[in-house]
């Protein structure tokens, strides 16, 4: 179980291959639901967000590919950086986000024109 960011920065729970965007906190659990539009879906982990404790999986969608979550990442990433670093060109922060990590081939090329 992931936790990464949505686009605007608010905590994405990635379990199963879909994600999830906390919905409701309370004192004793986090409610979690599916980030694509019209899907049904919900989570209830334990309030570290280590184990699933209810789940009502109908998703009416496909679910993420190992490739989709590396493209997640990455974007994520390079969005954390950009604001880190405004002086920095965007094309450089993608390039050496792509060198440090391990993407699957054919992902992303970065060449140089």
């Amino acid at each position: 179980m992931e936790i990464t960011t949505t686009n605007r920065g608010k905590p994405c729970l990635i379990p199963e291959n879909c994600r999830f965007k906390c919905a409701r906190v309370t004192k004793t659990t986090k409610e979690w639901r599916c980030t694509t539009d019209r899907c049904k879906a919900r989570c209830t982990p334990d309030l570290d967000t280590t184990i699933v404790i209810h789940s009502s999986t109908c998703h009416n969608h496909s679910s993420m590919t190992a490739e989709d979550k590396e493209k997640h990442k990455i974007r994520q990433f390079c969005k954390r950086k950009a604001t880190d670093d405004i002086s920095a060109r965007p094309s450089k922060i993608f390039c050496s986000e792509l060198r440090s990590t391990e993407s699957q081939p054919g992902l992303y090329t970065c060449q140089r024109n």
